[in-house]
Order: structure tokens, then sequence, then C-alpha cells
């Protein structure tokens, strides 16, 4: 796509940071939650599609994992947010060892592109 012509797709990459000793755990959480709800928006056509990666540069402590989501035009999230919502509150949180978010991590950065 040239620069300066309307965007198709837009894309959110939020950056996850472990507490020590728990990035396994964090990893398992987000699968469980985040992409349990991604899941059933990309099923209703809300989502092109995501995934859950984990860090593998060992120099780069920053982030421990990224989720990344593709959105089916340039509105993002702020286009689906209405209709997420209403997944959000069916969701049942899933506790991973008795712990959730805000014992396993925190969101550090979160970019949000298009192309």
């Amino acid at each position: 796509m040239a620069f300066g012509q309307t965007a198709t797709h837009a894309w959110t990459f939020t950056y996850l940071k472990a507490e020590p000793g728990h990035e396994d755990r964090l990893y398992k959480f987000i699968k469980k939650n985040w992409l349990a709800m991604d899941s059933m928006a990309q099923t209703q056509g809300l989502l092109k599609s995501y995934r859950l990666l984990k860090n593998g540069n060992k120099e780069n402590t920053a982030w421990d994992v990224v989720v990344v989501v593709e959105y089916a035009d340039e509105r993002g999230y702020e286009g689906i947010k209405d209709a997420f919502e209403k997944i959000r509150q069916a969701h049942q949180r899933v506790l991973i060892d008795g712990k959730g978010m805000p014992e396993l991590g925190r969101v550090v950065k979160s970019e949000n592109l298009i192309d």
C-alpha cells in the first residue's frame, strides 16, 4: 500500500512483563483468558487473527510475551469495542495456580499499527 492511502487493517501489539518466576503462568493465563475471548471474537467475525508470542531475545528483558491482534479495518479495537465487551462480560476468568493478572504480570507497552 502506498503511503497516504487509507488503511485496510489494524494490529494491536500488547507487550507484557511477567512478575519474577511467573513467565509460564502468565503465558498460560493469557491463553486461557485473553485468547479465549479473542477466539470467540474471531468466530463472530470481529477479529481477523490473533497470536501470543514469547520473547526469544534473552538480552531484551523489557517484556516476556506479546499479544498480536489483527482487526478487519483501521478502527482496530474501537471498531469492535461494544461487541467485545459482551464477550468479556460472559467470560469466566481462569486463574493459574490461584493467581490472576495482578499477581502474574502487567502490560508494559501497547502499539497500534495500520497497513
